[in-house]
């Protein structure tokens, strides 16, 4: 029998011999890679051609072989001289240097990651790198700052200013450094992104859905007309309610009156994403170390996604994400007075936003964290959501939303019953429609910046849940599963709540070291793919919708936008009037706008741009001028401004030129 007293721990400790072939093993991976990414970086122009299509001269891909081969062998002959003329603490040494090298085993994959014409018409393949990428720096960064922190601890204090990390955290741990840092952080990427989307605007890209909607809900609101909406309905009657309840924009008129306009819209937006940094990070300080959580908070204002959701014109969902985290940082403070006005914040933006509260309810009733807090969460989020979708709107109006979810529809029923019974009865069939390359790549957008931080534990996963229902689930309906249009305004806040989890249960777990390592792995994640697919650093390249986006006007469009305006000055402000869809954005501060693209109305003033007849504008427009006669008030280059009026000579030429 083998007792206490005959137990040698260390036969639980592998021999020196596969100590030592590791850490070589360890020095030949980072130092191929080293010289892969070398190689993979001198061929800059060409890069992307390699990458897409395999294409290099026979030389250059000799060359990268060897290059790579010689990258393996020199740091293993290096260690084999240190082996042989430093025996006593030879293996020591040779395992410190693997160790604090291992990061470098990602090298080769930078230069293709920061490839940005290679990925955009290829996102499946960028993200299968990314995550590999992210998920060995995960298991690298934990071994090198492990190591790093037992060299400083015995090196005396001159080493510990080779660790950056030490300073940067010791520097974000006074509670004042990093809240301003995040603040102002926050402060000017609301105020670039306002300016770029705005910028947008002026370019003439943006249209009826869904910045135009949004101005004339609050135009109308702010004549008196609340929740009529002459975009989304015409001149007919209807209720923007049976569409989505915003409830929470009559909050923000006595704003909206200072400047009717989209543009205040889009600062409103801007402001509020900036904003969320500021809760995010008092959150993320209650469960992380200080340094993380700006780490956090810095890598929300970067996610690429969230980029994607605001370039696409305006939506209240993208203001969801500010109250969340303040719900999160009340939760977490106990703090009744944060959590309710926060939560009334989130729950008046739209009726969708309350499944997350009643799941985030369940989540700290199973995990018994917060029970008391989150049974009331999980009744409120299930009360509120029955009451406005099952009652109140449809009180409101019929809409076409549950067509979205069509492919669950059996025949000759309809509803969302209808696609509540497929959802139970024929769990086989959804699953199929999920296994699609479009979903995947959606949900690689959405977590491997991330490091995959929100699948630390499944409970975290179950807070993603209802934008995954709201999104993942519907069928043949591109937007909703792209980062280029509002829905990933759905997932942000949880994401980024369960990442902030994430991290404290791997440092819970495995120690400081892992949580630094996954906090790391996130940071490069966020500003790798923020770099190739987000609007901060390479706005030329970035996309919202199907808008391109350009850091200045051209002098063309700086004079479309002046001919436009200056026709709009000429309307007045009460008049009714009918517009060509790219025109209609600069006009819905008018209650009475509609697009010719969706409606033909009888509006006292048309104004319309020669190249943006857009669906059937065209024939919206011949039907209106074959009940009324219009008159030309002026034409400026490819925009013309019509009155209501007896029709001129010079009006039916000027119609004529416009095949009207």
């Amino acid at each position: 029998m083998i007792t206490e007293a005959d137990f040698d721990p260390t036969l639980d400790a592998p021999p020196e011999s596969t100590r030592g072939l590791r850490a070589l093993a360890s020095l030949a991976l980072g130092g191929a890679s080293i010289a892969l990414g070398i190689q993979f970086a001198c061929l800059r122009g060409r890069l992307p051609r390699f990458i897409t299509s395999n294409t290099i001269t026979s030389h250059e891909r000799s060359l990268i072989v060897v290059t790579g081969a010689i990258g393996a062998i020199v740091p293993v002959l290096v260690a084999l001289v240190v082996f042989a003329f430093r025996r006593r603490r030879a293996l020591s040494t040779v395992e410190t240097a693997a160790d604090l090298a291992s990061p470098a085993i990602v090298a080769a994959l930078l230069p293709p990651l920061y490839c940005i014409p290679a990925w955009k018409n290829a996102p499946l393949t960028y993200l299968a790198i990314l995550s590999v990428a992210v998920l060995l720096l995960r298991t690298t960064l934990a071994r090198a700052f492990a190591r790093a922190t037992e060299l400083s601890a015995s090196s005396g204090r001159w080493a510990r200013a080779f660790f950056p990390f030490r300073a940067f955290a010791a520097g974000m741990s006074r509670p004042a450094v990093g809240l301003a840092v995040v603040s102002v952080a926050g402060a000017s990427y609301a105020g670039y992104t306002a300016y770029l989307e705005i910028l947008n605007l002026h370019r003439l890209v943006m249209g009826s859905y869904d910045m135009g909607f949004f101005d004339n809900q609050m135009a109308n609101s702010l004549a008196g007309h609340f929740f009529r909406n002459r975009i989304m309905f015409g001149a007919g009657p209807g209720n923007s309610i049976a569409g989505h309840a915003h409830f929470a924009h009559v909050f923000f008129l006595p704003l909206y009156a200072l400047h009717p306009s989209s543009e205040l819209l889009i600062g409103l937006q801007a402001a509020f994403i900036g904003a969320a940094a500021v809760p995010l990070y008092l959150f993320a300080s209650t469960q992380v170390p200080r340094a993380m959580a700006v780490v956090v908070a810095l890598g929300f204002l970067l996610f690429a996604p969230l980029h994607g959701a605001q370039f696409y014109d305006f939506h209240w969902l993208l203001c969801a994400s500010f109250g969340m985290f303040w719900v999160a940082y009340g939760i977490a403070k106990e703090r009744a007075r944060i959590v309710v006005p926060a939560l009334l914040f989130v729950l008046l933006l739209r009726e969708d936003m309350s499944p997350g509260i009643a799941v985030l309810g369940l989540f700290l009733l199973l995990t018994r964290a917060r029970p008391r807090i989150g049974a009331a969460l999980l009744v409120t989020g299930v009360v509120w959501f029955g009451v406005v979708k099952f009652v109140i709107m449809p009180a409101a109006g019929n809409w076409w939303f549950a067509d979205i979810y069509k492919g669950f529809v059996p025949p000759g029923e309809k509803g969302y019953g209808a696609i509540l019974k497929t959802l139970v009865a024929n769990p086989g069939y959804v699953f199929t429609t999920l296994l699609t390359e479009v979903k995947l790549t959606y949900v690689l957008h959405l977590f491997a910046p991330l490091a995959f931080l929100p699948w630390t534990r499944p409970a975290l996963a179950l807070l993603a849940s209802p934008a995954a229902l709201l999104t993942l689930l519907t069928t043949d309906y591109g937007p909703a599963v792209s980062i280029f249009y509002q829905y990933p305004g759905h997932w942000v806040p949880y994401l980024f709540i369960s990442s902030v989890l994430g991290l404290r249960v791997v440092r819970e777990s495995r120690g400081i070291h892992a949580a630094r390592a996954a906090a790391g792995a996130a940071a490069f994640g966020l500003f790798t793919h923020g770099l190739v697919f987000g609007v901060l650093f390479a706005p030329t390249h970035f996309q919202g919708g199907s808008a391109k986006v350009a850091p200045s006007l051209s002098t063309t469009e700086r004079i479309e936008y002046e001919n436009v305006s200056a026709l709009i000055r000429l309307i007045p402000p009460r008049a009714s009037v009918m517009a060509t869809e790219y025109e209609v954005p600069l006009l819905t501060s008018h209650p009475d706008c509609y697009s010719a693209a969706l409606y033909d109305a009888d509006a006292e003033y048309l104004l319309i741009h020669r190249d943006h007849f857009m669906l059937e504008a065209r024939a919206h427009l011949k039907t209106v001028l074959g009940r009324h006669e219009f008159s030309l008030v002026e034409k400026r280059g490819h925009v013309y401004l019509f009155r209501q009026g007896p029709t001129s000579p010079e009006s039916r030429e000027a119609l004529g030129s416009l095949g009207l």
